[in-house]
């Protein structure tokens, strides 16, 4: 990409997997619903779809070779199958099967490792807390009170939508279930505890708790955290998230249809797997684009920036490249011509600074390349992107050198069954732009159908078409790495 290179930061992740001492690596789930290996390669893992594409059954899976407790629909699930996983823990890697005995909490000790949420557990607290009738009365006498500080309560607030002024926990160990809270809140006059909150204010205050004791390096499962929680509630607890996964390192694979969950701008399309289900077999893989999950879940693509081209045939070829290419950069940006190269250079200097959630790229001819490369006006902005099209000359240039060749012109003919010496004959001599009109004038052959022969023969198969489509996508990646950076380092 031609651009300086500055400094930024992913708010989601370290990019590098290995930075995360513990994870889950893979897991084979012995074709159940025709899965076999789902490999994580990113931290967070989004496991994205609609009901009844298997979701539930890849976590269900995770559970049953962890060693965490399944209910019944774990069970019924998974169907007997032999799951099998490979899962790190502190840097030592482990094999791990659902095979009692050979589950990782057989083999490994520290269950607080890897830390299982969904909304059952935390309206399960609720029930227990309401059928104990003498609980509260207990509280005082055997266990600590512990109290949020103002930065906590800060971050809750915006989390439920409330404005506490005091949030209390207890943390209550002895009962048939993992250590839980006992949660008292206060917020103007009215005192009040997970008794009477509703389910979705007590599930955001139980994750809340339970990210705050989780130590570096650990690993979370989250299971549709959507159940209960407002559309705002979503999007903030997506941010809290991102901030705590930098702080500690922990690894997360998160399950999930909520459209207002996946386009949260901190999350990119490699974290997501899109799951999708037919013929009683589910497929499981990641998704190439952030357009094809949006897609998925019927969200609307919004346009992430404008690709500017100096005139309408490079507008043309550049649609080709893309068509065949990248389908995805072609759903996610519009094509603009200007009036020639003058004209990129002048509207990327003035839209630099509109906003970092859109982005112009100059598309330049090859023929002005050196000229732009050396351009004091764009090698001193840090923040202006640009890539050149294939070949070192104009593209009417090229195509008119194409034309001398009589392979080229014989292949030409033959796939547009038309003789076209007479055409060429009366045009030659003319200048390259002139020249390609009169071309498309004098053969009645559309100039569409001209640039996509001429990328067919010449550029469809070269390397340099499969760079300008990486560099177009790379500059993509740096705005949302910017905007990660601006919102959550």
């Amino acid at each position: 990409m031609g651009k300086n290179t500055r400094s930024t930061s992913r708010g989601w992740f370290h990019k590098e997997v290995t930075k995360y001492k513990s994870r889950i690596k893979d897991i084979n789930l012995d074709g159940l619903l025709g899965i076999d290996n789902i490999s994580f390669d990113q931290s967070p893992t989004f496991i994205a779809g609609l009901n009844g594409t298997g979701k539930s059954t890849i976590i269900s899976s995770l559970k049953s070779v962890i060693g965490l407790k399944l209910n019944n629909s774990d069970l019924i699930r998974i169907e007997g199958h032999a799951i099998s996983a490979t899962i790190i823990i502190d840097g030592i890697e482990y094999k791990c099967s659902n095979h009692e005995g050979n589950r990782l909490f057989d083999i490994y000790e520290d269950k607080e490792k890897i830390v299982y949420i969904d909304a059952l557990q935390s309206t399960k607290i609720q029930e227990l807390l309401l059928d104990d009738v003498n609980f509260v009365q207990d509280i005082p006498d055997q266990y600590e009170k512990n109290n949020l500080d103002i930065k906590e309560l800060e971050e809750i607030n915006l989390l439920v939508g409330k404005d506490y002024s005091e949030l209390a926990y207890w943390n209550i160990e002895d009962y048939d279930i993992p250590t839980f809270p006992y949660i008292r809140v206060t917020e103007g006059s009215k005192t009040y505890d997970n008794r009477t909150m509703g389910t979705g204010e007590h599930f955001i205050l139980y994750l809340f708790w339970m990210l705050k004791n989780l130590s570096q390096h650990s690993m979370l499962i989250i299971e549709e955290p959507e159940t209960y929680i407002s559309v705002r509630s979503q999007q903030n607890l997506l941010s809290l998230l991102a901030r705590k996964v930098k702080e500690g390192y922990y690894f997360i694979i998160m399950s999930t249809h909520s459209p207002f969950i996946l386009q949260h701008e901190c999350i990119y399309s490699e974290n997501v797997m899109i799951a999708t289900h037919m013929n009683n077999k589910t497929n499981i893989k990641p998704s190439p684009s952030t357009a094809d999950y949006k897609s998925l879940l019927g969200l609307p693509n919004i346009s992430n920036g404008t690709l500017l081209v100096e005139d309408e045939v490079g507008k043309i070829f550049l649609e080709c490249i893309l068509k065949d290419k990248a389908g995805d950069i072609l759903r996610n940006y519009h094509i603009a011509k200007v009036n020639g190269y003058t004209e990129i250079t002048d509207t990327l200097l003035k839209t630099q600074s509109i906003s970092p959630a859109y982005k112009f790229i100059g598309v330049y001819d090859g023929d002005v390349r050196h000229e732009i490369e050396n351009d004091a006006k764009i090698s001193e902005r840090s923040n202006i992107d640009f890539v050149f099209l294939p070949g070192d000359i104009g593209l009417e240039g090229e195509i008119k050198d194409c034309f001398k060749e009589q392979e080229f012109v014989d292949e030409f003919e033959k796939f547009f069954n038309k003789d076209i010496n007479i055409a060429l004959s009366k045009i030659q001599g003319s200048e390259d732009h002139d020249w390609f009109n009169k071309l498309a004038l004098e053969t009645t052959i559309g100039k569409e159908e001209i640039i996509k022969f001429f990328y067919e023969k010449k550029y469809k198969n070269h390397e340099c078409t499969q760079q300008l489509v990486d560099k177009i996508r790379e500059s993509k990646k740096g705005i949302d790495r910017y905007l990660s950076y601006i919102n959550y380092s």
